[in-house]
């Protein structure tokens, strides 16, 4: 027996009184993506262009407003009237989480066949709907909600399931679906950076972040239901229901658990359009805030084993193709893949203006992607970019996106994945540049024709950069580094407490860059 199965079997026997092991998947018939639906408000909101949008059209609306983006996530479900298809990378059992299930849930209950993907690694570590498994099989019992776990550790509780990654199947465990949509009626979808959770939609009291979707409809969005339909079909979607037994309707009893939660708290969504009562203007009036265009939806597949770990990365790359004046990028995690400087290099010896948004250590979340994201800095400076790190305490007005009141976080961290390209064409989706994303995780990006959407997005990222915003990093005369803001400029990297910087250095000395 192998050392890394034997030293499993040794855990789970030791640790017995708490170790469930993953049972066999049932067999299961593959399922298609949903038809677009000719009737219901989504449907007419849809229809209500004019000129109507052609076949080749999608129509695009910006939601870079965590306030919004949770309003329209709302809308589409409380509108939808035959199908609802969501899939995420985090549900938190938050406020958030909370409310959107009990809004997806009366969808259900009114007839709409919801389906919901989420993968395995925020409900083994972050306690999403009750950190359960017969939560999860609760909720897949309900007659129009089907739950497929996206997957799954075979070790579902005890200290056996937290070391899983550490043994025989780190390979296939350690790839991740860190994809993000919702798709209403087949008419309507957003596509983005945001999870589910309240610090995506401003809603946490002491850290959120600012992020971007797109509310979308038109051509595109059958493909973005197709995308969908690849992974609820994968084999590693692992169908709720299995996972544990479950007392029959006893999503019931989860549903009183979540109303209770929801009235406690009720003074927190005070400022949320469509919590409590739909917002019939928001869908009729719509067609004329969205911007024309056109789009392509690209996605790296479920496939355990790729040949091309870069396909995502390739095919954007091609898509971008020649650049006359600017690019405009948001990243939360910026490490350079192969290849990657020399293509800045050469854009800026030709005159193009090159600008990066990333997080700096004060703002970042994942202090040891930034630990190895620093030593990058320079060259990327050299290669002719413009640096940009994000101010965890931004003096601007930028709280408008990320704070839905009353919670005003203490701090915020960039989350927004996009990028900007002459204000003629972008990306909007869930891929960061770093190698986790490029070569590791599924991940799906929204590729944008539209000068007028891009243009708003180019000026969104522009604000973030303002001084009063984030750090620009330059080098002084000597070389070294500087961080200029409106606080003026400093040579030391911003923290928010010193035990970051101590931090900082001890996980640059870990050898995992290539897993960040």
């Amino acid at each position: 027996m192998p050392i890394m199965k034997l030293s499993n079997l040794l855990l789970c026997i030791a640790l017995v009184s708490a170790c469930t092991v993953l049972p066999e998947a049932p067999p299961r018939e593959g399922e298609f993506a949903q038809p677009a639906t000719s009737t219901g408000a989504l449907s007419t909101a849809a229809m209500n262009f004019s000129p109507p949008l052609t076949e080749e059209e999608s129509a695009f609306h910006l939601l870079p407003a965590g306030r919004d983006a949770l309003a329209w996530r709302i809308a589409l479900i409380d509108n939808a009237v035959n199908s609802l298809d969501a899939q995420y990378y985090v549900w938190h059992d938050d406020l958030v989480g909370t409310l959107l299930l009990e809004h997806i849930l009366s969808a259900a209950d009114r007839g709409v066949k919801v389906r919901m993907l989420v993968d395995d690694m925020d409900l083994a570590t972050a306690g999403t709907f009750s950190n359960s498994d017969k939560a999860l099989a609760a909720l897949d019992q309900h007659p129009n909600l089907q739950l497929r776990v996206f997957n799954p550790g075979t070790y579902r509780s005890g200290t056996v399931g937290a070391l899983e990654t550490l043994g025989s199947r780190f390979s296939s465990y350690n790839r991740r679906m860190h994809n993000k949509l919702l798709v209403a009626d087949g008419q309507f979808a957003i596509v983005g950076g945001r999870n589910v959770g309240d610090e995506y939609f401003g809603l946490n009291p002491e850290h959120n972040f600012i992020d971007v979707d797109a509310l979308t409809t038109g051509a595109i969005v059958p493909a973005i239901s197709e995308g969908f339909a690849v992974f609820w079909n994968s084999d590693l979607a692992y169908p709720a229901h299995a996972l544990a037994d479950a007392d029959q309707g006893g999503y019931e009893a989860i549903r009183e658990e979540n109303r209770t939660y929801l009235e406690e708290r009720s003074d927190r969504l005070a400022n949320i359009a469509n919590v409590s009562e739909p917002i019939p203007n928001m869908l009729s009036d719509i067609a004329a805030q969205m911007h024309r265009g056109t789009a392509v939806f690209l996605e790296k597949q479920p496939l355990e084993d790729a040949e091309d770990t870069h396909q995502l990365y390739n095919r954007l790359n091609a898509l971008a193709g020649s650049v006359e004046s600017e690019v405009l990028t948001s990243t939360p995690y910026l490490i350079p893949v192969e290849g990657f400087l020399n293509f800045t290099r050469t854009d800026s010896e030709s005159g193009v203006k090159t600008r990066f948004l990333t997080n700096s250590l004060a703002s970042s979340n994942q202090h040891t992607v930034h630990a190895h994201y620093k030593k990058y800095r320079q060259e990327i400076l050299e290669a002719g970019a413009q640096l940009f790190e994000m101010h965890h305490q931004p003096a601007g007005t930028l709280n408008r996106y990320f704070d839905t009141p009353p919670a005003k976080a203490e701090s915020v961290t960039l989350h927004m994945k996009a990028t900007v390209i002459d204000n003629q064409r972008c990306f909007i989706g869930t891929l960061n540049l770093d190698p986790r994303s490029i070569e590791i995780n599924t991940e799906d990006v929204m590729y944008i024709q539209s000068s007028a959407l891009c243009t708003e997005l180019g000026d969104y990222i522009i604000e973030i950069m303002q001084l009063d915003n984030a750090w620009q990093v330059s080098q002084g005369e000597d070389g070294k580094l500087l961080w200029t803001s409106h606080e003026g400029t400093t040579t030391q990297q911003p923290v928010q407490k010193f035990s970051d910087r101590v931090w900082d250095f001890l996980y640059g000395l870990f050898p995992v860059e290539k897993q960040l």
